[in-house]
């Protein structure tokens, strides 16, 4: 009975050497390839971050300039001037900011920054349908979406106090 058991013993030790010799290569190849993906994977993380600043950063002014606009529509007296202004300009500066925000890749960015992309995007949302409702309003002359623009401010105020907060 020793015997068998020590011939059990070799023959299991063998089965692992063989086992480990035949496997080896795979754990090799596996691990060259995690620590290379892991790497690309934590360094796309960080720049689409990074990108996401920047992003942030450049359409900045541009929003100054289309919020600018807006507050400056009291000061227009004749009604086709100011929708002429928010068609020609303010309405595409917004639509660049939303096509700014939307090349940054949601799934690449930590908690924060995609709380505060997704905060963006519904913000120029809301303001391009402030804008277009707006240019209603003055080309028909009417006071007839005072309502509608007032919902619209509220929740965009919502999103700055949010985005602020």
């Amino acid at each position: 009975m020793e015997s068998y058991l020590g011939v059990m013993e070799i023959k299991e030790k063998k089965d692992i050497k063989s086992f480990s010799v035949k496997w080896r290569p795979v754990g090799i190849a596996a691990v060259a390839i995690a620590v290379p993906a892991v790497f690309v994977l934590l360094t796309r993380w960080k720049d689409e971050n990074i990108r996401f600043e920047k992003a942030l950063k450049e359409i900045n002014p541009v929003e100054q300039r289309a919020v600018g606009q807006l507050q400056r529509l009291k000061y227009f007296d004749e009604p086709k001037k100011a929708a002429a202004m928010l068609k020609d300009s303010t309405m595409n500066d917004w639509k660049m900011i939303e096509s700014r925000l939307n090349k940054v890749e949601p799934f690449d960015l930590n908690e924060e920054n995609l709380r505060r992309k997704e905060l963006m995007q519904e913000y120029v949302k809301l303001r391009l349908d402030e804008t277009q409702v707006l240019y209603q309003a003055l080309t028909e002359n009417t006071n007839r979406y005072d309502k509608q623009l007032e919902e619209i401010i509220t929740k965009i105020e919502d999103i700055l106090a949010s985005l602020n907060s």
